[in-house]
């Protein structure tokens, strides 16, 4: 059993592993229990319902491999949204280029 972190959660990040259907369970607790928290999902590509699961959830979705740029995106959407700038709710998968 794992203890509830003592401060504020800025961002929680799954792997799938469960079934979609207990992984939407997750989501809808995290939800519950951390409402203003980003999540993120890491899954293969091709995993339809586990996407129907997080976008349902309010979580963003990442597919294998994740690039460096989606990882940043990520953490700077969890740091806006913990500092009241922007909701938790998803950011788009369209990850800007970078500059080369």
């Amino acid at each position: 059993m794992c203890k509830a972190p003592a401060d504020r959660v800025a961002l929680v990040i799954l792997a799938t592993g469960d079934s979609p259907t207990a992984f939407g369970y997750a989501l809808k607790w995290l939800r519950t229990r951390w409402p203003r928290c980003s999540v993120s999902v890491v899954a293969d590509e091709g995993s339809g319902a586990y996407e129907r699961a997080a976008r349902s959830g309010r979580a963003s979705f990442l597919t294998r491999p994740v690039t460096t740029e989606q990882w940043r995106a990520t953490l700077r959407q969890a740091q806006r949204a913990a500092a009241g700038k922007e909701d938790a709710a998803p950011w788009t998968t369209a990850v800007p280029e970078a500059d080369e």
